[in-house]
């Protein structure tokens, strides 16, 4: 989509900005669980908000993964 640009002058790239609210703990995948571990935030009740820029190129498969990797930060 080369050459369109929104009404503020950005370039139009057809990607979109996504939010997800992520609920869990520190634990979910390292075979812990129930132990309570984590410390605040995602796990005590929190959901922690996980916002990534994505494209239509990106598979369902591809797009969990990004997910994974911004929680284990």
């Amino acid at each position: 989509m080369a050459g369109l640009k929104t009404a503020s002058g950005e370039d139009i790239d057809g990607s979109f900005e996504l939010r997800v609210e992520v609920e869990g703990g520190d634990d979910v995948g390292r075979g812990d669980v129930g132990q309570g571990v984590g410390q605040g935030g995602v796990g005590q009740g929190q959901p922690r908000v996980v916002t990534l820029c994505v494209t239509g190129e990106l598979h369902v498969g591809g797009l969990v993964r990004r997910i994974v990797e911004s929680c284990g930060e």
